[in-house]
């Protein structure tokens, strides 16, 4: 644990990071929410459960904390990598505090049927690299070499689990094997396809003591027991429960020679990914991209990766939100691709808050460390906002479209597949071809492929963040002059447009 005289105290470092002072909160609340549920009613026969419960969070909070007792010592000029270090370690205290009141309280109330932790599809290596940045920070003063290696068609994988019991379990893993006289740790993640299913394989390879057989048969039948001192028995027993009773998965102990360590291996089901998440990256060859992000290291990243895929795409690099709210409206409208950063040091609003007051969510991607924020999530989500998490920005598939000329006679966006579809086989009986789009988001795919020229027909109950009349306002913008609303409401039920040149029904009026 961390000692007071070991760290200075948070209300005595001046301009202490937004991050120190709620950790500092979470652990008063902590203590008020223990008091609240203990005081007064504390009997005998649950004193061992108190004795355990107590133990537990000694026992999870000890990483996290010894991370945050090195890395504050530099607290003068914390670069952002440390920031997020710090930040991780912060919320996954806060994680470890609600995790242990919710399963008290529900123990409290019903029988617990092991489903109080929120587990849902989660970025796997992400998760992965942060834990380890925190372990590296937790042990760089000492001998141990920890090692991380993630192959590459691993990075964008996801997998149904609790986030914070994820990162619990492997650093307890990660703990056991220091303790085991280890010197050397190497942590793999790849892609293991079993019976035509893609698994995620997890590999934690020590160079330590090993484990004694007859503790080996203790830990596979579920034993809480400990071969350290002070120790509570809540490693492998642990970790073995949540992957294969919560999260469907395997775990798997290797012994190797003597003093050859110990491998241990998860194995964990992939899904599809969470909806936040952006998979890869579409780009056309003549394309304008924005990059805003007042970290040189990500202009660079970007600019390698998408001068490798074309030489030819042009680029505007800005440091600040400034340069962004500063251009005019026709020069906003002109750029396809927006890759924007959440937190800019200084500034008061958000990458996200910039995406939502200039409209742009259409085309702009959030590129961030803040991925794991749960609100950030959800405030993306509403506004139909994807995010690229930093790590990720080395690994995206990007995908460089050509702008080849399409051939069609009338552009159709309408969200309702059964209309777009007969729309095309109406227009085939009479020689036109309708080029259709199911959303706004797959149209600008293709937007520079088409001559300015052609009529657009737009729905403007689209189903998504924004309304078809708002939209054809950008394309009028763009330079399309041939715009007109295919909708089922009363063209008295809008006020003029000037951008739009008629108000039809749904029916192809060709």
């Amino acid at each position: 644990m961390v000692h007071a005289s070991s760290t200075p105290r948070i209300n005595d470092i001046i301009n202490a990071p937004a991050e120190l002072v709620e950790i500092k909160e979470a652990f008063e609340r902590l203590l008020v929410n223990l008091k609240e549920e203990y005081c007064g009613r504390i009997e005998a026969e649950k004193m061992n459960a108190l004795i355990d419960l107590a133990a537990g969070v000694a026992h999870d909070i000890r990483s996290p904390l010894t991370a945050l007792d090195i890395i504050i010592k530099d607290i003068q000029n914390i670069p952002e990598q440390q920031r997020i270090v710090i930040r991780n370690a912060a919320n996954r205290i806060n994680d470890i505090a609600n995790n242990l009141l919710t399963q008290y309280k529900h123990s409290k109330n019903q029988e617990n049927n092991g489903n109080v932790i929120d587990i849902k599809p989660e970025l796997i290596s992400e998760l992965l690299l942060s834990l380890i940045s925190e372990k590296r920070a937790q042990y760089r003063n000492d001998t141990l070499k920890l090692l991380i290696n993630i192959d590459e068609d691993a990075y964008g994988k996801f997998a149904v689990i609790s986030s914070s019991t994820f990162k619990r379990v492997l650093s307890n893993l990660i703990d056991n094997s220091k303790e085991a006289e280890a010197d050397q740790i190497k942590v793999d993640l790849s892609i293991l396809d079993v019976k035509n299913r893609s698994k995620l394989l997890f590999r934690i390879h020590d160079n330590g003591c090993g484990i004694p057989q007859e503790s080996l048969h203790k830990i596979i039948n579920g034993e809480r027991f400990s071969t350290k001192e002070n120790g509570h028995g809540l490693g492998l027993p642990h970790a073995i429960k949540m992957v294969e009773k919560e999260w469907g998965g395997t775990l798997n102990i290797r012994l190797m020679e003597e003093s050859a360590g110990t491998i241990i291996e998860i194995l964990l089901p992939e899904v599809a990914p969470s909806k936040w998440f952006l998979s890869q990256l579409t780009v056309q060859s003549k394309d304008t991209i924005v990059i805003v992000d007042d970290d040189e290291s990500i202009h660079q990243v970007w600019n390698k990766r998408f001068y490798d895929i074309h030489g030819n795409l042009k680029f505007i690099n800005y440091y600040s939100p400034q340069d962004l709210l500063a251009l005019d409206k026709n020069t906003l409208a002109a750029i396809n691709l927006f890759l924007i950063d959440y937190e800019f040091i200084g500034c008061n609003e958000s990458g996200l808050d910039i995406i939502e007051r200039l409209n742009i969510a259409g085309r702009a991607y959030l590129v961030t460390s803040r991925h794991e924020d749960y609100h950030i999530r959800e405030r993306s989500e509403k506004i139909g906002l994807k995010m690229i998490p930093k790590a990720f920005a080395v690994y995206i598939p990007i995908i460089l479209l050509e702008n080849k000329k399409k051939s069609a006679d009338f552009i159709f966006i309408d969200d309702d597949s059964v209309i777009t579809d007969a729309w095309v086989l109406y227009g085939l009986t009479k020689g036109k071809v309708v080029a259709t789009y199911n959303s706004i988001r797959s149209f600008k795919v293709d937007i520079n492929c088409y001559d300015l020229n052609i009529p657009v027909y737009i729905d403007s109950d689209l189903n998504d963040v924004i309304k078809g009349q708002e939209y054809a306002k950008e394309l009028y913008e763009k330079g399309f002059k041939h715009i007109y609303l295919a909708t089922g409401h009363l063209s008295n039920n809008f006020q003029a447009m000037y951008w739009v040149k008629d108000i039809i029904g749904k029916l192809p009026p060709f």
